[in-house]
């Protein structure tokens, strides 16, 4: 269906007798008019109706605290943010990474929620064989602010793995130029939120992070092993055919007090969590495997 034809079908109703049911209907009717896959799909998982959402509290009336007004405005912001999903050209890009191949190497940097690409001397890798994933962020940086108590608040990379993308589940590793790591794991949920069922602890699973850092910026390479993403946590190794999806996050801080940059090495809307955006790598074996080293550009399959 066009855009347009979507948001035709998401104005136009039969039998309305209020703007409030209206506004309603238009909310919720991209749920199940749009593709369980489509880019919008993470801010449309939120217009499930349950309690306490702004859904609910218009059409039963239950405001609480909130102005009914101030309801409603956030319902139109949330269409909004919808249809710029439907309106979204990024993609998911999808590539073959080889077990115990060369990396797969992106360039520049992409502001979340745009698909202009920005400092080109920012370089991403990721990398395996049939015990870790491997992987590289090297990021100009004429001054380095770090914070290890919530890494994302200042310069770090973001690395999020899903390995059973049915069930939406998925493991967060943060790492920062202190060699401070994170780790947790979190499951998207039907309603668009993602929660945490395994917090950062002492447990880092074997993940390990080198750090350098220079006068002009920092590298970081983070080592994973298999067995610390879901799907993996008996031991068993990566085969062909599998597929992992995963996002790489830069956060930026550039200023004190100032929120951090996010960026990453392919378009992504919305958020970080966004799964429905990530990188698709299909696994393959070296005996299947084109050899030359490859690039975003050449290994994304549109």
């Amino acid at each position: 269906m066009s855009f347009a034809g979507i948001l035709l079908a998401g104005t136009v109703f039969s039998g309305c007798t209020s703007p409030d049911e209206e506004l309603l209907k238009r909310y919720r009717s991209y749920y199940h008019r749009l593709p369980e896959d489509h880019p919008a799909r993470f801010a449309i998982n939120q217009t499930a109706e349950k309690p306490p959402s702004v859904s609910y509290r218009l059409r039963f009336g239950v405001y609480g605290d909130r102005a009914p007004d101030s309801v409603r405005e956030q319902i139109r912001t949330e269409i909004a943010r919808i249809e710029a999903g439907i309106r979204w050209t990024g993609g998911r890009k999808k590539l073959r990474l080889t077990i115990g191949g060369p990396p797969v190497v992106f360039t520049g940097e992409y502001p979340l929620g745009s698909t202009v690409s920005e400092s080109a001397n920012s370089v991403w890798s990721i990398r395996c064989d049939t015990e870790t994933i491997t992987v590289t962020g090297d990021f100009p940086d004429a001054e380095c602010r770090t914070n290890d108590k919530q890494l994302y608040l200042g310069d770090a990379l973001e690395m999020f793995f899903c390995t059973n993308y049915e069930a939406k589940l998925y493991r967060e590793i943060i790492v920062n130029p202190n060699g401070t790591i994170f780790t947790a794991l979190h499951v998207n949920d039907r309603f668009g939120s993602f929660h945490c069922l395994v917090p950062n602890g002492k447990e880092k699973y074997g993940i390990a992070v080198q750090t350098e850092k220079r006068a002009d910026g920092f590298r970081l390479e983070t080592t994973i092993p298999w067995r610390a993403l879901p799907e993996y946590t008996r031991g068993n190794p990566p085969r062909a055919g599998e597929v992992l999806y995963f996002m790489l996050v830069r956060t930026n801080s550039e200023k004190s007090g100032e929120r951090v940059r996010v960026t990453t090495p392919v378009p992504l809307l919305y958020s970080p969590h966004n799964l429905f955006g990530y990188i698709k790598a299909t696994l393959q074996d070296e005996k299947t495997a084109l050899h030359p080293p490859q690039t975003a550009c050449r290994s994304a399959e549109k």
